[in-house]
């Protein structure tokens, strides 16, 4: 069983890697690469460098695409790049890359700039190609390609994700009985 766990994980953590290491391709024009941001509401606290968006949250990045009822983001005090930010209420992010689509839901997603993670947590679920995984709270350290799952974790996944016989049917058929018995 352990193997099996493995296996997945891998396979989750990598996506997300992946994904890192291979942006998408620039266009034929080179132009800039552009993040939209689509919700109900915003603010923004230039003082304290904080956004909040507000009310069917959309995220579209040439990397990815999230979901969420509201988005909060902190950004650096000497540059604009973000330090954290937290997706709360039934929040969707989907993946593709050369390893297929994924997709993540939960509660609440908490992205960590300095440890180049995100935490997955109130009920959260993560469906792939290997499979589905489930568990009380997910974190996902892309800098070390690492997943880890903590609480309740369950994992459902086709024979084929393992590319082995199933462990419910026999690797050769039976042997026929012999007729001169």
């Amino acid at each position: 069983m352990n193997r099996l766990v493995a296996i997945l994980l891998v396979g989750w953590a990598t996506a997300g890697a992946a994904a890192e290491q291979n942006p998408a391709p620039a266009t034929k024009t080179n132009a800039p690469r552009t993040i939209d941001i689509f919700s109900e509401e915003a603010d923004f606290d230039l003082q304290n460098r904080v956004l909040i968006y507000r009310g069917n949250v959309r995220v579209i990045d040439p990397q990815m695409k999230l979901r969420s009822d509201r988005l909060t983001a902190w950004m650096a005090p000497t540059n604009n790049q973000f330090t954290n930010i937290v997706a709360e209420g039934s929040v969707e992010i989907q993946i593709t890359d050369e390893q297929g689509p994924s997709r993540a839901t939960g509660g609440r997603a908490v992205y960590d700039a300095a440890t180049d993670t995100v935490e997955l947590t109130q009920n959260p679920v993560l469906i792939n190609k290997l499979g589905t995984l489930t568990s009380d709270r997910v974190v996902l350290s892309r800098a070390n390609n690492r997943l880890e799952a903590r609480g309740h974790v369950h994992i459902v996944m086709p024979a084929e994700a393992l590319k082995q016989p199933s462990l419910v049917t026999p690797k050769k058929p039976p042997a026929e009985p012999r007729k001169d018995q």
